[in-house]
């Protein structure tokens, strides 16, 4: 099987066609239908660009912020007491206080 870097590009692709992957667990080249990629991203990736819940959590029960960095949830009371979206930094979580209302 040839690799990566040896493939020619395709600029069109059918659902029978096949798709090179390579897999980080074992270090080998797969290949798949494209009809089952593109199952697979339409079951577990947001492609409808539709409003994503946010996890909800009481300060005392934050996940920890260095596990975590640059994700987002939504704190009940983080904000001195308020409700807020937090972000972690990699090394907290930071408060993004929520404003006026959407208008």
């Amino acid at each position: 099987m040839p690799t990566v870097n040896e493939l020619t590009t395709q600029d069109t692709v059918v659902g029978s066609d096949q798709m090179l992957m390579y897999s980080t667990v074992n270090g080998q080249s797969r290949k798949a239908p494209m009809t089952a990629v593109l199952t697979y991203i339409e079951g577990n990736i947001n492609t409808n660009l539709e409003p994503v819940p946010l996890k909800s959590y009481l300060l005392a029960d934050l996940p920890s912020a260095v596990a975590n960095p640059y994700s987002v949830v939504y704190c009940l009371n983080g904000n001195a007491g308020a409700a807020c979206v937090a972000v972690s930094n990699g090394t907290a979580w930071k408060v993004v206080a929520l404003g006026a209302t959407v208008s």
